[in-house]
């Protein structure tokens, strides 16, 4: 049984695997409601698989040199001009990106930053115990 979370993929760029982390998601059960990730995923690949899965809020950021004359019709191109033309907009959804970076790295300088455990399945556990970990931290803060 494969593992949920690809905790170990290959080394290659990040925009080939946002596929097969999407349609895992997916796959596995969940609804996705809305995508946030950084221009290293960005493609118009990556948009119109978002699209025939029917995720239409993505907000993967654009790279410097994309460009909105050059761009086909579709979820690529809406997303593209608003980033270029409503860039406040954008970036009152994109912040939640950086919200969620931040409790990344609490959780990795509080516990290490790697996993301990050797079969896929007990990475899962070991990774969840984190989460619950943290927001149980969280919690106490308010108790």
């Amino acid at each position: 049984m494969p593992s949920f979370f690809p905790l170990h993929p290959p080394q290659v760029n990040d925009s080939p695997v946002f596929q097969e982390l999407v349609e895992g998601t997916v796959n596995n059960g969940f609804r996705i409601g809305t995508v946030l990730a950084d221009a290293g995923y960005s493609s118009k690949n990556n948009y119109a698989l978002c699209k025939r899965l029917g995720i239409f809020e993505v907000y993967i950021d654009f790279k410097s040199n994309a460009r909105l004359k050059l761009a086909p019709d579709g979820i690529w191109k809406e997303k593209l001009r608003l980033f270029q033309e409503n860039k406040k907009q954008w970036d009152e959804v994109y912040r939640y990106r950086q919200c969620v970076e931040g409790v990344m790295s609490v959780i990795k300088k509080k516990t290490t930053n790697y996993l301990r455990s050797r079969k896929p399945t007990s990475q899962d556990v070991e990774l969840l115990l984190k989460a619950l970990v943290y927001n149980l931290t969280i919690i106490g803060r308010y108790f």
